[in-house]
C-alpha cells in the first residue's frame, strides 16, 4: 500500500503521511476518532538469501578488510581437519609398518595444518570484533537518520517506539552474529565435504549416519528457534517498560523524586514483575526445548555408536588396518561435528534473520515526502499569520484538542495565549512549526497555505521555546549552537543571543566560558539551575536572528519574576518588528501582548488586549485577580 494516500475531505487524516510505520503495516485512513492504533499486521518478511545478501553488503561497505578476513579464514579452518585426518592415518600406518619418515612427514604436516587452524581461529575473531564495531556504528547511523526523517507524529505512537526499540536491539549484534554463522556453517561444509570423501572409502552408510544423526537437532532447533523470535518481539512493550524502570531509577533528572518521595521501593517492584513475567515465558519455553532437544541427542548418539561398533568389527576382522580404523574414527567425529556445526549454522542464520527482519523492516519503512494533507489554498495579498476555522485531533485521540480556532496576527505585532492546561496552547504552536498539520480549515504564513511551504524555508523563519526545552549535555556553545558545525555560528553570534537572553552573566562564571560541558552525565560537567537551563534554551532560539516568527511556550516558567520581568522587557525590544506567539500562565508577562486569546477546551473563549478583557469581567478577568490575589 503507497504511504502517500491523497486526503481531499476534512475531517479525513491521512495517518499514512503522519506516521510511515502505520503506513507499513497496512493501516488505513480513519475519520477524526483516530481508532487506528488497534493491532495491525506485520511488514512482509523477505527471504534468509536476500537478508543474508543485503548484510554482506552493508559488512563490505564496514570494512572490506574485516570481511575478507573472515571468508579467509572459514576456507582455512575448513580445509585443515580433512588434512590433519589423513596424514594422522598414514602416521598411525607408519608406525604399524616402522616407516620413520613417514611418521616424521605426517607429524609436521599435521603441526602445520594445526597452526593454520589457530591462525585462522585468530583471524576470525579479529575480523569479527572489527565488523561488529563498524557494522554496528554503520547500522545505528542509519536507524538515527531514519528516526530523524520521519514525521513528528510518529514519536507519539507507541507502535513506532515498539518497532524502533525492536531495530536497536539488532543493530549492534545481529547481523554479525548472521555473518559469524554463515562463515561457520561454510567452514563446516569444507569439512563435511572432506570428511564424506574419505568416509566413503569405507562404507556409504557411514556418511549417511553422520546426516541422520544430526537431522533430529536440526528440525528441533529449527521450531524452537521460530518460537523463541514470536516471543521476544511480542515482549517489545515490556523491554521498553523495564528499560524505562531502570533510567528512572538511575538518572540524575529521576534521583530527586525517586528518594524524596520514596518510590524507589515502588519502581523496584514494578521492575520485578516485569522481570517475572518475561522469565516464567522463557523458562516454560526452556523447558519443552531441553525435554525434546534430549530425545534427537539420544536418536544421534544411537546412530554414532552403532557405526563405531561396525567399524571395530571389522577392524577385528583384519579388513582395515590400525591407520584405517584411526582414519575412520576420527573422519567420522569430524564429519559428525562439522554437519551437527552446519545444521546449527543454518538453524542460528534461519533465526537471525528473522530478527534482522526488525531491523532491515524499520530501515525500509518509507519516509512521505512533505506534501500537505489538505489542497492547499490559493496564495493571498496578505503579511502575517492567520487562522481559519482550525481543528486538529492528535492521532489515537478521540476528543479534539482545537476547534474553530479562528486567529490573525500582524507584522510585528505579539499574541498571547493563555488558559488552563490542556486548552489547546501548546497545540497551536506545533501547528504554526509545522509539527502537525490541522484536520480541519487552514493556516495562512504571508497569504500562503501553510500545508504549501517548505519545510526548510518554514523553520527558517521560526525560533521556538517549548516548555520542555532539551538540556544538552554538552558545552555551552553546542547548547546555544547546535548546529554550529554545519552552520559555523561564529563566537561573537552566540554571545550575542546569550546577552538577549540574560545567559551572558551565567557563562562568565564558569571556568571553561563556551566551552564548558553542562550537565552531570559526563566528567567535567557543570549543573545548571532550571531557570539557567531555560535561559540557554531562549539563547538557542534569539541566535536564528533572521527569524521573524518567535514562539515561546513559558518560556520563563523556571525564571524568578524579577528575573523574568527583566528578560521580557529585553524579549521585547529583541523582537521589535517581528511576530511573536507566547504562551504562559503569569498574567504579568501576557499582559504585554498586543492581543490575548483566553482558550477554553481548545476554543477561544474570550480575545481582546489585556484592558479590555479586564472590563469584560470574563473569565480572563477572574483568573487574572485569582493570581494577583496570591501576590498581595
Amino acid at each position: 500500500m503507497s504511504p502517500t494516500l491523497p486526503r481531499t475531505a476534512p475531517g479525513i487524516v491521512a495517518v499514512e503521511v503522519l506516521c510511515p510505520i502505520l503506513a507499513a503495516r497496512g493501516v488505513r485512513p480513519r475519520v477524526l476518532d483516530f481508532e487506528v492504533l488497534a493491532p495491525v499486521p506485520e511488514p512482509p518478511t523477505s527471504s534468509l538469501r536476500s537478508r543474508l545478501s543485503r548484510t554482506i553488503a552493508l559488512a563490505w561497505r564496514a570494512s572490506p578488510f574485516a570481511l575478507a578476513s573472515m571468508v579467509l579464514a572459514a576456507l582455512l579452518a575448513g580445509a585443515a581437519p580433512t588434512g590433519m585426518a589423513w596424514y594422522a592415518r598414514r602416521v598411525l600406518d607408519g608406525v604399524a609398518r616402522g616407516e620413520r619418515q613417514v611418521v616424521l612427514v605426517g607429524i609436521v604436516a599435521e603441526a602445520v595444518l594445526l597452526f593454520l587452524t589457530y591462525v585462522a581461529g585468530g583471524l576470525n575473531q579479529f575480523a569479527t570484533a572489527r565488523l561488529r564495531l563498524t557494522l554496528g556504528f554503520l547500522l545505528q547511523r542509519a536507524i538515527l537518520e531514519k528516526a530523524i526523517a520521519v514525521p513528528y507524529a510518529c514519536f507519539e505512537d507507541a507502535g513506532f517506539y515498539d518497532a524502533l526499540t525492536r531495530a536497536r536491539r539488532e543493530a549492534v549484534g545481529r547481523p554479525v552474529a548472521l555473518l559469524a554463522g554463515f562463515f561457520a556453517m561454510v567452514q563446516a561444509f569444507a569439512v563435511l565435504a572432506g570428511s564424506a570423501a574419505l568416509l566413503f572409502r569405507f562404507s556409504p552408510l557411514c556418511a549417511l549416519a553422520i546426516l541422520l544423526a544430526a537431522l533430529p537437532s536440526f528440525f528441533t532447533e529449527t521450531r524452537f528457534a521460530t518460537a523463541i523470535f514470536r516471543l521476544q518481539n511480542r515482549r517489545a512493550t515490556e523491554a521498553r517498560e523495564q528499560a524505562y524502570l531502570e533510567q528512572v531509577l538511575t538518572r540524575d533528572d529521576h534521583a530527586k523524586e525517586v528518594r524524596l518521595f520514596g518510590t524507589g521501593p515502588t519502581f523496584l517492584e514494578r521492575a520485578r514483575r516485569v522481570f517475572s513475567l518475561v522469565f516464567e515465558e522463557d523458562q516454560a519455553l526452556a523447558r519443552r526445548r531441553l525435554l525434546v532437544g534430549l530425545g534427537a541427542d539420544l536418536v544421534a548418539l544411537a546412530l554414532f555408536y552403532a557405526v563405531y561398533v561396525s567399524v571395530a568389527v571389522r577392524a577385528l576382522a583384519g579388513a582395515l588396518t590400525v591407520g584405517d580404523l584411526g582414519l575412520a574414527l576420527v573422519t567420522f567425529k569430524q564429519g559428525d561435528g562439522a554437519l551437527k556445526q552446519a545444521l546449527g549454522g543454518l538453524r542460528g542464520l534461519y533465526m537471525d534473520q528473522q530478527y534482522l527482519g526488525n531491523l532491515y523492516g524499520f530501515l525500509d519503512l518509507p519516509v512521505p515526502p512533505k506534501r500537505p494533507l489538505l489542497p492547499a489554498a490559493r496564495a493571498r495579498d496578505e503579511r502575517g499569520l492567520r487562522f481559519e476555522n482550525v481543528g486538529f485531533t492528535y492521532p489515537g485521540a478521540k476528543r479534539p484538542a482545537l476547534l474553530g480556532v479562528d486567529l490573525f496576527l500582524a507584522p510585528g505585532k505579539k499574541l498571547a495565549l493563555v488558559g488552563e492546561n490542556g486548552s489547546g496552547k501548546s497545540t497551536i504552536l506545533k501547528l504554526v512549526a509545522g509539527l502537525y498539520e490541522p484536520t480541519e480549515g487552514r493556516i495562512f504564513l504571508d497569504g500562503r497555505d501553510l500545508a504549501a511551504w517548505d519545510p526548510e524555508a518554514l523553520r527558517a523563519r521560526l525560533a521556538v521555546v517549548f516548555q520542555d526545552f532539551v538540556r544538552y549535555q554538552l558545552p555551552v556553545r553546542d547548547n546555544v549552537a547546535p548546529r554550529a558545525a554545519e552552520d559555523a555560528v561564529p563566537d561573537e553570534g552566540i554571545r550575542r543571543a546569550l546577552a538577549r537572553s540574560e545567559a551572558g552573566p551565567i557563562v562568565k562564571k564558569l571556568a571553561q566560558g563556551l566551552d564548558q560541558r553542562l550537565g552531570k552525565w559526563f566528567p567535567g560537567g557543570v549543573e545548571l539551575s532550571g531557570g539557567e537551563w531555560q535561559k540557554l534554551a531562549l539563547a538557542r532560539a534569539f541566535l536564528r536572528e533572521q527569524a521573524d516568527l518567535l514562539l515561546f511556550d513559558e518560556p520563563t516558567a523556571a525564571i524568578d519574576p524579577a528575573a523574568e520581568a527583566a528578560l521580557f522587557a529585553r524579549v521585547r525590544s529583541e523582537t521589535e518588528g517581528r511576530m511573536a506567539i507566547l504562551v504562559s500562565h503569569r498574567f504579568s508577562t501576557v499582559r504585554l501582548a498586543d492581543e490575548i486569546l483566553v482558550m477554553d477546551g481548545g476554543r477561544v473563549a474570550e480575545r481582546g488586549d489585556h484592558d479590555a478583557l479586564l472590563g469584560a469581567e470574563g473569565r480572563y478577568a477572574a483568573l487574572f485577580r485569582l493570581q494577583a490575589a496570591g501576590y498581595r
